[in-house]
């Protein structure tokens, strides 16, 4: 059976290393961040996606002292292959970036519900 695992994250403020043997993707829900992994860097903020790829270091940090929170999701490694080969064709995926900007629009539609 796959392993998969839920959790809400509230970040401390000073910079830090994450190294998952899982593949993460993490919803940013509060606040903002820097995000540095081999796939790249990038500013996070609510509405955005942080990948992480099993086995490869992410590095973040916050800039304004005010932390973050976000809604991890994390999947074994042959789980995620699974969940590859049937989205992409390919079973040894790794994502392109490190992050999934929110959509233009998300802000306001999350307000108005």
């Amino acid at each position: 059976m796959a392993r998969r695992r839920i959790r809400l994250l509230f970040r401390a403020t000073g910079p830090f290393e994450e190294l998952h043997g899982d593949v993460a993707i993490a919803a940013v829900v509060a606040g903002s961040f820097q995000c540095c992994s081999a796939n790249g860097r990038a500013l996070l903020c609510p509405g955005s996606f942080v990948l992480g790829d099993a086995g490869r270091r992410l590095e973040c940090g916050h800039d304004d002292g005010t932390g973050d929170r976000c809604i991890a999701f994390h999947f074994t490694p042959a789980f995620f292959e699974e969940i590859a080969g049937a989205v992409t064709g390919l079973h040894r995926f790794r994502f392109p970036a490190v992050m999934i900007p929110p959509a233009k629009d998300w802000h306001h539609r999350s307000w108005k519900r």
